[in-house]
């Protein structure tokens, strides 16, 4: 199955709601997402990209704040598991 949706231009993974919470990882996985849109190496169905901006705007109100020490060491460490690819 993956293999196939591979060839299809498919890619499975997800992230945590919870991850969304860090500001730190907020942040990044939105500019991800504008940068994947702006170089065309994903493409998203109009419904799609409508709910993932609902969702980034609802995230956003609870998740946009400073930043502490929790937050800055749970981005290290999805900044390293992106590094291995997982």
């Amino acid at each position: 199955m993956e293999n196939m949706n591979f060839r299809r231009g498919l890619s499975e993974g997800w992230d945590d709601i919870s991850d969304y919470c860090n500001p730190l990882i907020f942040i990044r996985r939105v500019t991800g997402y504008i940068n994947s849109i702006r170089d065309e190496s994903a493409s998203y169905s109009k419904t799609a990209h409508d709910k993932l901006i609902d969702f980034y705007i609802t995230v956003s109100q609870r998740t946009l704040r400073q930043t502490n020490e929790e937050d800055r060491k749970a981005l290290r460490d999805v900044m390293e598991i992106d590094e291995l690819g997982i």
